[in-house]
Order: C-alpha cells, then structure tokens, then sequence
C-alpha cells in the first residue's frame, strides 16, 4: 500500500488526540508509510484548550470548515456551507448536460 486517504480521528480532549496522532504516526513508520504534515489537519469543537497538536515535532494546522468524502464539516455545524456547495455542483453538471441538446423541454 503507497497511501491511505481520508482518516477522521475524533477525540473527546486535547491529550487523547495527541496520543491518537501518535499512535498514527508511530504505527505509519513500522509499516513504512509517513502522515502528511500539509494535509493533516485538526478542527476543534468545544474545546478550550489552544495546545497545538504535533506531528513530527511540528503543530498541525486547525481549521473551522474542511470537506470530507464531499461533505462540509464545519465548527458553525450548520448546512449552509454543505448546501451551497452542492447546489453550486449540481448547477455546473446541470449546464454541462445542457450542452448535448434540450433537456426534457
């Protein structure tokens, strides 16, 4: 296996993501595999503490919103964001298909 896409890790405090980090990043190294630094990213919700999470020696990034498997996750944890999204996709495929003729009119 080259490489593993799209983990979602949730954790309920700040030391229990750290340990599931790395557990991950230790567990890649046996098996020869590495986490990546630029996509790896954490998003926080009701949380109050602002210690960063580290990989490799380094903090990851935290973000408000990401996507994962085409889905919206964001901290506001409204759809608003997601639906915009979609519908902004399903009109880009809807003119696409107009252009092979008259659709259904």
């Amino acid at each position: 296996m080259e490489f593993a896409d799209d983990i979602v890790l949730l954790a309920h405090n700040y030391q229990q993501m750290q340990d599931e980090i790395t557990l991950i990043e230790e567990s890649a190294t046996k098996l020869g595999l590495s986490v990546s630094k630029g996509k790896t990213k954490t998003m926080r919700m009701n949380n109050t503490n602002i210690n960063p999470i580290m990989l490799q020696k380094r903090a990851i990034e935290d973000v408000s919103s990401f996507t994962y498997l085409g889905n919206i996750v964001s901290t506001a944890r409204g759809t608003n964001e997601d639906f915009k999204a979609r519908t902004g996709k399903a009109r880009v495929a809807f003119n696409n298909l107009q252009k092979y003729g008259n659709l259904g009119t």
